[in-house]
């Protein structure tokens, strides 16, 4: 009977975060089923499913199995983010719930630190303007940072093709007309094209990077980035990047852009405020879910009760705090109203889009990753060179790989190593080319 009433009240919640039903499910049905339910288990009759009585049957539903709800979508996360197109394959000598366990812990604390990194920065006061550049100056700048990334001149004859071939799109210069047929070839919504994106086109594989350029430095970091997407699929022309490395290289190209800025004094300001506001966001929202994930991987289950007393100890300590923000209003909270609002907004927001969590790991991890590659490149330039060599060949890094090339101290972080067969497909790929 759980398992009837969890998919009711999933059910529920798709059709009220969505406003459509699923596929042969019907308002009138989930009523039934749950009056039907109620009263097996409850002995009371209801006569009338009055709009009030809805309300109260779906909140006694919430309350018998938002948390069984809860693990069962935290359990399916789980198997999204430990796909092996997400990079954490397994080991031969590791069994797999070990494997899991440990490196997706390692993952969700490095996650945790860089979003609250970024979230103090946010926090800081930073208004300053960004300077204001030509189209010329952009353009000659953005000529100096490739050269220097990459002094074949490789990606840089790639850069002037692009535009040349009318693949880099500035979407603010666009007439409607133009907008209109860039979606139509890109399957896209009108709505997207307000976004900084490098798309592919999934039958022909043009690709292009649809801009909203503001006629800052801040445009010389967003084309960056977004050519670091764009390489990807230049060379890799019907691979998809592996998802929990998707971000990596265009945010180091980023980032490397942001050093060349300021080492010419051309830009003063912190001008990747928006990665970082990014950054921010996801893992603010996400924060709870990341908690949730790893008390699932610790436990094996998240139970209701403990779930309500870590609320209270967090209360507890934080009680003076609570004290001045609400004032007499903070006996007013309950660590069962916190705890259930944390479930209950965790589960909607991944019936709402359940592949952005796995989205929001690998932008905040490409980040943190980029910004250690940063680092490692000033120490030695070879760095940099390995990195090209992995665009340039298709060949995928794996995860444990990747940390140790930026620098990363992987024992300290207690990552495991990943599966061999990467290197075994480098090295097919490396023949076939």
């Amino acid at each position: 009977m759980e398992e009837k009433m969890k998919s009711i009240l999933f059910d529920e919640l798709y059709f009220q975060i969505n406003q459509k039903e699923l596929p042969n499910r019907t308002k009138n049905n989930r009523d039934h089923e749950l009056k039907t339910i109620y009263e097996q288990k409850t002995g009371k009759s209801v006569l009338i499913m009055t709009k009030t009585k809805r309300i109260q049957l779906y909140e006694w539903l919430k309350k018998e199995v938002r948390y069984p709800l809860l693990n069962d979508l935290i359990k399916s996360e789980i198997g999204l983010l430990v796909d092996p197109y997400f990079a954490l394959k397994l080991t031969d000598e590791h069994q797999e719930d070990q494997f899991i366990n440990t490196n997706l812990s390692s993952l969700l604390e490095i996650i945790r630190m860089q979003a609250a990194d970024s979230i103090f920065l946010v926090l800081q006061d930073n208004t300053a303007s960004l300077s204001k550049i030509t189209i010329k100056e952009r353009e000659d700048i953005i000529s100096q940072i490739l050269l220097e990334i990459d002094p074949s001149g490789k990606w840089l004859m790639i850069y002037y093709e692009a535009k040349e071939q009318g693949r880099i799109i500035n979407v603010k210069e666009c007439s409607s007309k133009e907008k209109e047929i860039l979606c139509k070839k890109l399957e896209l919504s009108e709505d997207s094209l307000s976004e900084n994106a490098c798309i592919r086109n999934k039958i022909n594989h043009e690709t292009y990077l649809l801009l909203t350029l503001v006629g800052t430095t801040e445009d010389i970091l967003t084309i960056m980035h977004e050519f670091g997407h764009y390489l990807f699929y230049y060379y890799n022309l019907e691979e998809e990047p592996n998802i929990l490395l998707k971000e990596f290289y265009p945010t180091l190209l980023e980032l490397l852009a942001e050093k060349y800025l300021k080492k010419q004094r051309i830009s003063e300001e912190e001008c990747n405020r928006s990665r970082i506001e990014n950054t921010a966001y996801l893992g603010q929202y996400y924060m709870v879910t990341y908690d949730y994930i790893d008390k699932y991987l610790t436990d094996g289950i998240i139970k209701e009760e403990e779930d309500i007393q870590e609320q209270a100890t967090i209360m507890n300590n934080h009680k003076g705090i609570l004290e001045e923000i609400f004032k007499e209003q903070a006996d007013l909270f309950s660590s069962q109203t916190i705890a259930y609002q944390n479930c209950d907004s965790c589960i909607e927001k991944i019936i709402s889009n359940p592949l952005e969590l796995r989205q929001s790991f690998s932008y905040i991890l490409g980040h943190y990753l980029a910004k250690q590659g940063v680092n490692r490149i000033i120490q030695d330039r070879q760095v940099l060179d390995v990195l090209r060599e992995y665009i340039e060949h298709g060949l995928d890094l794996d995860l444990y790989g990747l940390f140790k090339l930026v620098g990363c101290d992987v024992d300290k972080l207690n990552l495991k190593p990943t599966i061999e067969s990467t290197n075994r497909k480098n090295k097919e790929k490396s023949l076939k080319k």
